[in-house]
């Protein structure tokens, strides 16, 4: 994914490049619901196995894709920075573990205290090892510039909040609604919609209220549709589901393409390849916090409230129903009309984890814009900073240095629309 940004920003002109941000960004967000949705198609007819062979070929695919592109490359490879590959390899994954396993072990568990520390001394050793390398895995200098952090935090934000809802949703749907995979995925092919339109107009919003007020308002758009979920209960229907989906998503769409221009805008042509990467990497690390903060408190409420009922079950029914909701509903089938009660309680625990984990993500989604807002550039500083950058990369592209006087002028006014898309 970044090499095909990179590509982008790097072999397109400039009034071009928001519009195709817009497009790669509208893709990139649908891939995921798409992927469900061909994964629930292969395991209606085979076993899960069949999702790996089915991605096997689609590598394929993309390596035959991969040799129609221009290819380009340093003169001089740098050498790999493979200790700060393990430094931040350590600082997520036991950062992740830690916020997932805290809730079930207990926060004060031994295992999940190392863990936290672990990921604590691995992010300030990565950065240490960034700063002093002379070929560092990331510029961590690249974080001064304020378009960049704060397109980066922004996508961290957007990816946390959406693949954590889905995270939950998902169970929803086969849980309480009933749908078998290839139904679940299908309930969250609408969100595709929303989010591609949104994604192609972003930067023509952005060009008219600047990136601020864009970004700003795309992830207070996902806030409230988080919000909307509070209203829902677990006998509501999956229309009364889709609709705050459907917000969430057009949120999604508006602020995802002008935080990934600010990124690479606010980015040296040369290390376009290192913002491309910075920005999926921002996505990945965004869903995997996202997915294990969603599910560390919906196992966290749920326990909680399903811990109140255990002590009227048979001992060998306790831990299946303590463990998920789907190990609650498996009991009470077994216990037939008898379990009716069971199954409607660890519904309404299942569902109150749904609505607390809804409401964290509201909150980290309205602390995110807080910070957003201030960090942001103001229109005068990014101003500056692109006439910089057109006096030190003029023109933009390499094929930029053959174009005629008319072609120069097209510039200026491309380079015009371009600042305004950052804020006030």
């Amino acid at each position: 994914m970044p090499a095909t940004l990179s590509l982008l920003t790097s072999n397109l002109p400039v009034e071009k490049r928001s519009y195709a941000v817009g497009v790669w960004a509208g893709i990139a967000g649908s891939g995921g619901v798409i992927g469900m949705v061909g994964s629930g198609l292969l395991l209606t007819q085979w076993s899960w196995h069949s999702i790996f062979v089915g991605l096997t070929v689609v590598a394929l695919l993309l390596l035959v894709l991969a040799f129609t592109v221009p290819d380009s490359q340093d003169a001089e490879l740098p050498p790999f920075d493979l200790l700060g590959m393990f430094w931040v390899v350590l600082a997520i994954g036991t950062s992740v573990f830690a916020v997932i396993e805290g809730p079930s072990r207990g926060w004060t568990d031994v295992r999940v205290l190392v863990a936290g520390a672990a990921g604590v001394i691995g992010t300030v050793a990565f950065i240490l090892t960034e700063v002093r390398a002379e070929h560092p895995l990331l510029d961590v200098s690249l974080f001064r510039r304020r378009g960049f952090s704060s397109g980066a935090l922004s996508i961290t934000i957007q990816f946390l909040v959406t693949f954590g809802v889905m995270y939950l949703l998902v169970q929803h749907f086969q849980l309480i609604l009933g749908f078998d995979a290839l139904g679940s995925a299908l309930a969250l092919a609408p969100m595709v919609v929303p989010l591609i339109v949104m994604s192609l107009v972003s930067p023509a919003i952005a060009a008219w209220a600047g990136l601020r007020v864009t970004t700003a308002t795309g992830l207070l758009t996902i806030a409230v549709g988080l919000l909307a979920i509070l209203r829902l209960d677990t006998g509501s229907s999956y229309f009364d589901v889709l609709w705050p989906l459907l917000i969430m998503s057009a949120g999604l769409g508006l602020s995802a393409a002008p935080a990934t221009n600010a990124i690479m805008l606010d980015t040296p042509l040369e290390k376009h390849g290192v913002s491309a990467a910075v920005n999926d990497a921002t996505r990945e690390v965004g869903a995997a916090i996202g997915i294990a903060v969603s599910g560390s408190i919906l196992s966290a409420s749920y326990t909680s409230r399903i811990n109140e009922v255990l002590d009227r079950l048979p001992e060998p029914a306790r831990a299946p129903v303590r463990s998920s909701l789907a190990g609650a509903l498996e009991v009470a089938e077994r216990a037939g009309n008898v379990g009716r009660p069971l199954a409607d309680y660890a519904k309404d625990a299942f569902w109150s984890g749904v609505e607390h984990s809804a409401l964290a993500l509201a909150a980290i989604t309205i602390a995110g814009v807080l910070i957003l807002v201030p960090l942001s550039p103001p229109r005068k500083a990014a101003e500056s900073g692109i006439r910089r950058r057109r006096r030190r990369h003029l023109p933009w592209p390499t094929h930029a240095a053959r174009t005629s006087r008319s072609d120069a002028h097209a510039n200026d006014r491309s380079m015009a629309s371009v600042r305004r898309t950052l804020d006030p």
